[in-house]
Parts: structure tokens; sequence; C-alpha cells
């Protein structure tokens, strides 16, 4: 019998422990988890030129007819706030000297070295946000003083438009100039 009270009084201090230690692990545990799901910011930008009819503009050009020209730039709705580029190339020199445009310089800089109102990189003088849009110019005038063999060397020459944009934010030192890219 006297064994039997010893086991019993082993078994009920072990079960004593096992309850003791499981009621303190109870308390002193608790678990919790988050889910970290990263997205990834974008940058859109869309150009038109909703006064532009093409084969309305281009017959029978002299010199110091105005075009209306109106490359615009909208920021996506979903787009980082960013800087806008324009770019103005022409395919050679006889036309940047014979065509301007009338960029508004309170809302453009000329970035790439050129005079405002010629071929050339343009950014916006402020960040853009979701929505925004604005044109970069909205004529281009042939020279009035373009003589007639100029006017025949200018024949099916091209302006081309392009606009790039460039996330705003968390550059650091980065100048984001150097990031526009017409590719």
């Amino acid at each position: 019998m006297k064994k039997r009270s010893i086991l019993t009084m082993v078994v009920s201090l072990v079960l004593v422990g096992v309850i003791s230690v499981g009621a303190t692990m109870a308390y002193l545990t608790s678990k919790d988890s988050h889910v970290n799901t990263f997205t990834v910011g974008n940058v859109t930008v869309a150009q038109t030129e909703p006064n532009w009819h093409e084969t309305d503009k281009l017959n029978n050009l002299v010199p110091g007819v105005e075009l209306t020209k109106d490359p615009t730039f909208t920021v996506g709705s979903t787009s980082e706030d960013c800087y806008v580029y324009m770019k103005i190339t022409v395919p050679d020199t006889t036309l940047a000297g014979v065509v301007s445009f009338n960029v508004d310089s309170t809302k453009w800089d000329a970035i790439s070295g050129q005079t405002i109102g010629q071929p050339g990189v343009y950014k916006y003088k402020t960040t853009v946000a979701a929505n925004g849009t604005d044109k970069l110019f909205t004529t281009v005038t042939v020279n009035s003083g373009a003589s007639s063999a100029t006017m025949a060397a200018i024949a099916n020459k091209t302006i081309t438009v392009a606009t790039c944009a460039v996330q705003a934010n968390n550059l650091g030192s980065t100048n984001p100039d150097t990031l526009a890219d017409f590719t």
C-alpha cells in the first residue's frame, strides 16, 4: 500500500507539474502575424494633339503662316507624381531655322541648351500629379523672312514631339533630367 501511495503521489506531482508548465506557457505565449504585400508604383503619360489635323495643315506652306499644333501631355490616372519632359525634334538645321514654336516659358524650361521656342528638350517646371495635363506649345510659325529656296528645302520635312515622365519622389540626389529617356 505504501508503494501505491508513493506512486499516486508521484503521478499527482507530475500531473501538477505538467498542468503548471502548460498553464504558464499558455499565459506567456502569444501569436500574431502580418502579411505585407508590396505594390510597385507606376508613372504613365500619354501624348495627344487634339487640334492638329495633318491633312488640313501641311499643304501650301508659305512664309509667315502660323499652324495650330498642340502637343499635350496627360499623366495617367493611377500614376505617381512625376516630372514631365517633351522633346521637339526636326531632321536638320534647315527646318530648325525656319520654324518656331510658342513654348510657354512660364511653364517649361529648355534643358538641352536651346533657346525657348526652338527644337530640344523641355521640362515642365513643376511636378505633375495623376490626371495632370498641359500643352508644350499651341502653334508652329514659319519664319516670315524665309526665302523660296528655304521653303523648297523644308518640303517633306517632319516635326516630331515625344513625351516622357520620371517619378518625382525618392530620387535622392539623382537629377531627374538625367533619367528622361525618349527611346
